[in-house]
């Protein structure tokens, strides 16, 4: 509604970004399952180059993260992390997916430091140190049921 006017939209797609499925359940509620996400559990990295995740280079640091977990170079909890830029230039966020049930905040300290040591071989993280270890983010609300759910063998398989 604007100014007091309604207006009527028929999208031909709707991507419901409120992470609780608000606007998929106030369209129809039996699109939604209930549960909850993965939990996630952020670390603060500083001291990383500045250009470290530029393109191509975040990709292939994801890549060589999920190569490593694959040949146990690694620990399990980094299989599906993610990498994102910082407010400062020397900062980066790792975020862990993990589930809610299994989080444990010591084990968590351990594969941090793990990570670490692995990024700290590498020249844009050479300097890095853990600024600070969030708590364990929780999310809730249920996922949207859609025509397909894409899979983790989509993902490899490029699909």
């Amino acid at each position: 509604m604007t100014d007091g006017i309604t207006q009527l939209l028929n999208p031909d797609v709707l991507i419901d970004t409120t992470g609780q499925a608000d606007v998929v359940r106030s369209i129809d509620a039996s699109l939604v399952t209930d549960g909850s996400a993965l939990a996630g559990f952020i670390l603060q990295l500083r001291g990383v180059a500045e250009n470290a995740l530029q393109f191509p280079k975040g990709v292939a640091l994801l890549r060589r993260i999920r190569k490593a977990t694959e040949n146990q170079q690694l620990p399990p909890e980094c299989a599906t992390l993610w990498l994102d830029k910082g407010v400062y230039s020397d900062e980066i966020y790792v975020k862990f997916n993990l589930m809610a049930d299994d989080y444990n905040a010591a084990r968590m300290i351990v594969v941090a430091e793990q990570l670490l040591s692995f990024l700290t071989s590498l020249s844009e993280f050479s300097n890095a140190t853990i600024a600070t270890y969030g708590q364990l983010g929780i999310r809730e609300g249920g996922r949207v049921l859609g025509e397909y759910t894409l899979t983790e063998a989509d993902l490899k398989q490029g699909r």
